[in-house]
């Protein structure tokens, strides 16, 4: 609008204000290049962060399961160890299908199964890989091997039990796999091992009293066997050395 003086008056013209309000007004959009752009960067964020995201929430949920196992089975052996005695007491003879049918046989109904896969797997394979990798990729063992029976659990973990004479005392091996027999099927990954141990009870392997393989040597970064990480993740609740690269002379710091 503009204010127009014709002799001593002054007169509105809204003759600009009218063309104005007629006119289309210009909207602002983005090109094509701008569109492809932007979703080329989003997709590299996205590449970048949702494979670290994925690999934090798996380490949650292995926590948390080998956790879970652990209470399951301090409780099945306290259970029946009220019941039926302690595994000092039930005739063990050491590492033989024998003295392992008979620990299933104790521990079984104390525990909520989801398959029950039997000595060696002879009833189903469902329950365990059959092959085993170590954390730094360098050994591979077979699972199968030994005097193993094999149970898969209603929380989605899986065990293999067995029965061993060290030095004259008779102790339990529960070797538990997080996500069953799906991968990747590695020690500190998701294969880990708890021992039940008379006067100790159940120890998660790496336990610092075990001298001669503690975590500090065999789970401290992903250059290691990985055989201790059970204590690791117990202890510290995380998996963080799956993130740390070997050193050739780590200074340990005790806790």
């Amino acid at each position: 609008m503009f204010l127009i003086k014709k002799g001593n008056k002054t007169v509105k013209n809204l003759v600009p204000y009218c063309l104005n309000t007629l006119m289309p007004k210009k909207e602002l959009a983005f090109t094509l290049a701008e569109v492809l752009i932007t979703l080329g960067i989003i997709g590299i964020v996205a590449a970048m962060t949702i494979p670290t995201l994925m690999q934090k929430y798996y380490e949650k949920q292995t926590v948390s399961r080998l956790k879970e196992t652990y209470s399951i089975l301090t409780q099945a052996l306290k259970l029946c160890g009220e019941e039926n005695g302690y595994p000092e007491e039930w005739g063990l003879t050491g590492r033989n299908d024998e003295s392992t049918a008979i620990v299933a046989e104790k521990i079984i109904p104390y525990l909520k199964i989801n398959i029950d896969c039997g000595m060696k797997m002879e009833k189903s394979d469902k329950c365990f890989p059959e092959t085993i990798e170590s954390l730094n990729g360098i050994s591979k063992g077979n699972a199968k091997k030994g005097t193993r029976y094999y149970v898969s659990l209603l929380n989605g973990t899986s065990l293999a039990i067995e029965s061993a004479e060290v030095e004259a005392d008779m102790y339990l091996y529960f070797l538990v796999d997080t996500n069953g027999a799906a991968k990747p099927n590695t020690w500190g990954k998701d294969i880990f091992e708890f021992t039940y141990r008379p006067n100790l009870g159940l120890v998660p392997s790496g336990h610092p009293n075990n001298s001669s393989n503690t975590y500090k040597t065999t789970c401290m970064d992903i250059g290691d066997y990985g055989w201790g990480c059970a204590y690791y993740v117990i202890n510290f609740g995380d998996m963080e050395y799956l993130h740390r690269k070997p050193e050739a002379n780590p200074t340990w710091i005790e806790i």
